[in-house]
């Protein structure tokens, strides 16, 4: 019971319940005989009080009149301070969601682009030393040209073996003749690699010819054909590396079994006899120009 000064017999009750995790008052206000009520919902007691004094503490120019509870929603509460202290960790309520979880993004890394080998035109040529098709160890000369594949290459090789001098063995006069030997023809190319590096293995079939250009006295020059089977096993550096065209240190090494060759006597003495196998190594440049466009 209150006395406000303009109204008497002023009656106030109150009956505060906890309502959705937060607080709900049912108000009730008696006047003379008038009743009047308030349903009041907040999640903060203070913002309550705020309400009740404003409904019970405004002056009455007007008898109240008995209406059916309803109910008032209220402002939202606002946020606590904590106290000075040390550090407190609330918990938030159950009807609450959770504040959304973030994970660290990386960044993607820039693609590197992918260099795949193309096909195109292909050229290459060495020299080296080799014994077995002319006399002793002589020097020799090798191109190749043809068409290359991821895998395979076709083309056509040529093999040349330098002219040679050889004296014939038990001469007093000193004759002997110069021999040398050439070929050419197809050759396949298996072709195993790296991003940098190519091993090919290669098989070849050459015909030509073989000849002695003798010196000393009472020598004639000879010759005859030539034909050959063999194979080759190298390895390619790619050292340079452009859009249309790729430049690479090449070494080889090859064995050829001559099938058909040409032997030299002076006097019906032998002179010269190719090897059944003749054997050679060279070292060169490979240069492979581009036709496809790139991928």
């Amino acid at each position: 019971m209150a006395d406000l000064g303009l109204v008497d017999d002023l009656r106030v009750r109150g009956h505060i319940t906890e309502f959705g995790g937060g607080l709900r008052l049912e108000l009730q206000i008696g006047w003379g005989g008038h009743q009047h009520a308030r349903i009041l919902v907040s999640r903060d007691c203070e913002v309550l009080s705020e309400a009740v004094v404003l409904l019970v503490g405004t002056p009455i120019d007007a008898p109240l009149e008995t209406s059916p509870p309803t109910d008032l929603a209220l402002a939202p509460s606002r946020p606590a301070v904590p106290p000075a202290g040390p550090e407190t960790r609330t918990t938030p309520s159950s009807h609450e969601p959770p504040p959304p979880r973030r994970f660290a993004t990386r960044e993607p890394k820039p693609r590197r682009p992918k260099v795949t080998p193309r096909s195109g035109i292909h050229f290459s040529g060495g020299a080296g030393v080799g014994t077995g098709a002319v006399a002793d160890v002589a020097a020799v000369l090798r191109l190749s040209l043809g068409w290359s594949w991821r895998w395979v290459r076709l083309g056509v090789r040529a093999n040349y073996w330098v002219p040679r001098r050889h004296v014939a063995p038990g001469t007093t006069d000193d004759r002997g003749g110069y021999v040398q030997a050439g070929t050419v023809g197809p050759q396949v190319c298996f072709r195993p690699q790296t991003r940098a590096f190519e091993f090919p293995l290669c098989v070849h079939l050459g015909a030509g010819g073989g000849r002695v250009d003798g010196f000393g006295p009472q020598t004639d020059s000879d010759g005859g054909p030539w034909v050959e089977v063999g194979g080759s096993a190298g390895v390619a550096w790619a050292f340079l590396h452009r859009e249309r065209w790729r430049l690479a240190l090449a070494l080889d090494a090859s064995a050829d079994a001559p099938l058909v060759s040409v032997g030299y006597t002076i006097d019906g003495a032998e002179l010269y006899t190719p090897s059944a196998v003749a054997v050679s190594g060279t070292l060169g440049l490979a240069a492979h120009f581009f036709v496809q466009t790139s991928r």
